[in-house]
């Protein structure tokens, strides 16, 4: 292997933050480097400064053997480098093709036109060389998350990268969908593109890397090659001490007197079946179960925001009918869904204005808000 990507002493300050501290790494062709690291540890900063959205205070950027410092992100991406970010950047009024051929030259006619039949044939044949059989005129808003992830792979693609940066790629997939993903890692790790694989789980970091980063605080801890370490290891280099789970362990919960909430028989028809919970005071119920299970589902159910074609909702004792999200409000019952930049907040708006959206009439005189 031959190091295609190398950072040297990298440090990154934000307001009273020194995220990235003296921070070094490097990625070689053909390879997956998992960067490993609590929460806050530096990961995605890092991330970010390969890719050109940060640029950093102190330290070297080597670049296929050159010196390089991006001043943008289109900088990064035109000479080879693309990210996958967790959160996919794809616009979902359009197509396939458009989206893969996105922020390129796009082939004209004779007339100067764009030639939509060279678009579609070009973004065709980088579906085929992933082996995907997606038809590119499909609109993007209709793919599942793992449908869009192959569409932000092809589009890595189309412009040549020889490294694609992956933050938490198997967040929203399912077992058969990671089972894909890690395909389609490994047939660009036969084409000599590096990857840098950004996750939390130990099992996915065992299957698909080769060497994993570990940081910690925004300093960097240590490189081992994957196959030389093991869980426990790696699990003590990210929190910096043995871990003991004896803090983990709790006294069951006993439920005293009557639920608090009961939500009985809920069903969609579709995802969810004769769902149940019951809640107690000062309880808190997790809603366990894979990709695809109806968690998410079941609660929209009882918050009233999708439709239940049957259920039964009892708060204190009292049978309630919520017909809509604002009636579930007006009884006490909050709801943080799971997507909360579709269906959670107003990102034009301010801090305060999202967080007094459902008490207008508390601020408002005469119609008028103050």
């Amino acid at each position: 292997m031959s190091t295609v990507l190398e950072l040297k002493h990298i440090t990154k300050v934000f307001p009273g933050v020194k995220s990235l501290d003296d921070v070094s790494l490097s990625l070689e062709k053909g390879e997956v480097h998992a960067l490993i690291g609590e929460n806050g540890a530096g990961k995605s900063t890092l991330m970010k400064v390969m890719a050109g959205i940060y640029i950093p205070e102190e330290g070297e950027i080597i670049y296929k053997e050159k010196s390089t410092h991006w001043k943008n992100p289109l900088q990064a991406r035109v000479n080879g480098i693309s990210v996958i970010h967790q959160e996919l950047k794809l616009a979902g009024n359009l197509s396939i093709a458009e989206n893969i051929m996105m922020g390129q030259s796009l082939p004209k006619n004779k007339f100067g036109f764009v030639d939509w039949s060279q678009i579609n044939k070009r973004a065709k044949e980088l579906l085929i060389e992933i082996g995907s059989d997606m038809d590119p005129k499909t609109i993007v808003s209709t793919l599942s998350v793992a449908q869009q992830q192959i569409v932000e792979i092809a589009r890595a693609l189309s412009i040549q990268a020889d490294v694609i940066i992956m933050d938490e790629p198997s967040a929203t997939l399912t077992d058969k969908e990671i089972d894909k993903l890690f395909e389609l890692i490994r047939m660009l790790k036969q084409q000599d593109v590096a990857i840098v694989y950004v996750s939390h789980r130990m099992v996915e970091i065992f299957t698909i890397s080769d060497r994993c980063t570990i940081l910690r605080d925004g300093k960097y801890i240590a490189t081992k090659l994957t196959k030389d370490t093991n869980e426990d290891e790696l699990v003590r280099l990210m929190v910096g001490r043995e871990l003991s789970y004896d803090h983990l362990q709790k006294e069951p919960f006993v439920g005293t007197g009557s639920p608090l909430l009961e939500a009985t028989n809920f069903s969609n028809g579709k995802t969810v079946l004769n769902a149940h919970v019951n809640v107690y005071p000062g309880e808190i119920v997790g809603i366990a179960g894979l990709v695809g299970a109806g968690r998410s589902e079941f609660l929209h159910l009882i918050f009233s925001s999708d439709k239940a074609v049957s259920g039964e909702i009892k708060l204190n004792g009292e049978v309630i009918s919520p017909k809509n999200p604002r009636n579930a409000i007006s009884k006490g019952i909050a709801f943080v869904p799971e997507s909360r930049k579709d269906q959670a907040l107003f990102l034009e708006l301010g801090v305060g204005e999202n967080i007094s959206s459902l008490t207008l009439k508390d601020f408002a005189s005469m119609g008028w808000i103050n």
